[in-house]
């Protein structure tokens, strides 16, 4: 087994035990396959989906200055990652509640974990107000998911703190401890912004990028053709193009979609994996789409380049 496809086996694992791993705690602490099915949606509508767009909306960043439209403001969706510590705590505090089902569901952390997790999904949303003043064809559709958090931890929050009693002198005191973050989602906004190109950079597309690693991680590379130009390419990018390929031909409209994101998302993430490692690190984290996508349309994927 080659390196790549050890590490790939790796991430599926891991990946697996997260998906199911998480959910299925309280199914096996109560013996009930019940609370199993349950926890899978609740876990992907609280928890991956959430993160995921917490995460990689950062790489909806203003390509340059001019196509922010708010200035600084406009690149909150990367400075907002300095509050992570207050994301995850707010994560917990739904996994706690919701899927774990923990005997005491008025521990105060979990309580002001909700009314964190409120605040932020609600900041995240306001600032995303940038993305409706911007001709991005849709591509706004994202802040669904800040909306339907901001509304749900409110309607926790407000629900818990009626139960406990709890007082807004505790809840100030919660917001003010996270007032070094906050600054440093500020700031780091601000300085993602005047680190901006004052003019359009080019465009380059993120599994491309990725093919920039080292060599003895993302290779073997063979010559290829295609659009009438020649180019040495490895197999995670030719399973890609012909996973696209048939993507295309049998479902066009989803396709459309999919690439409509993928052109405004591709090129932005591409332009930061400059560096070696940071390119070998998109390889893999592409690993396990590369392995579905080998699955799901066997017959259109190359043989592995020899």
């Amino acid at each position: 087994m080659q390196l790549h496809e050890l590490i790939a086996v790796l991430i599926q694992t891991v990946l697996a035990a997260l998906l199911l791993g998480l959910p299925a705690l309280p199914a096996v602490r109560q013996r009930s396959w019940r609370l199993f099915l349950l926890g899978v949606p609740k876990m992907s509508a609280g928890v991956y989906l959430p993160l995921g767009v917490f995460v990689f909306s950062a790489a909806l960043a203003p390509e340059w200055k001019g196509a922010a439209k708010l200035g600084w403001l406009g690149c909150f969706c990367v400075g907002k990652l300095v509050l992570t510590p207050l994301v995850l705590w707010a994560t917990a505090s739904f996994y706690a509640l919701e899927v774990f089902q923990v005997a005491n569901r008025l521990r105060p952390w979990i309580v002001l974990g909700y009314f964190q997790g409120a605040v932020v999904a609600g900041v995240c949303l306001l600032s995303g107000i940038e993305w409706l003043l911007k001709p991005y064809d849709g591509i706004e559709w994202w802040l669904a998911v800040p909306a339907y958090v901001t509304a749900y931890f409110t309607l926790r929050t407000i629900q818990l703190v009626r139960e406990t009693n709890t007082a807004p002198w505790t809840l100030l005191k919660a917001w003010l401890a996270g007032i070094p973050l906050w600054a440093g989602a500020f700031y780091y906004s601000w300085k993602t912004f005047s680190q901006l190109p004052d003019e359009p950079p080019k465009g380059c597309f993120v599994v491309t990028a990725a093919a920039r690693g080292h060599i003895q991680l993302v290779g073997p590379f063979v010559p290829y053709q295609r659009h009438g130009r020649a180019r040495s390419v490895n197999h995670q990018l030719l399973t890609f193009w012909a996973f696209e390929e048939r993507w295309q031909a049998t479902a066009p409209r989803t396709h459309r979609a999919f690439r409509r994101l993928y052109n405004v998302v591709g090129p932005r993430l591409a332009r930061r994996l400059a560096n070696p490692w940071f390119a070998d690190a998109a390889y893999l984290a592409l690993k396990p789409c590369e392995w579905i996508a080998a699955r799901l349309l066997p017959e259109a994927s190359p043989n592995p380049p020899k």
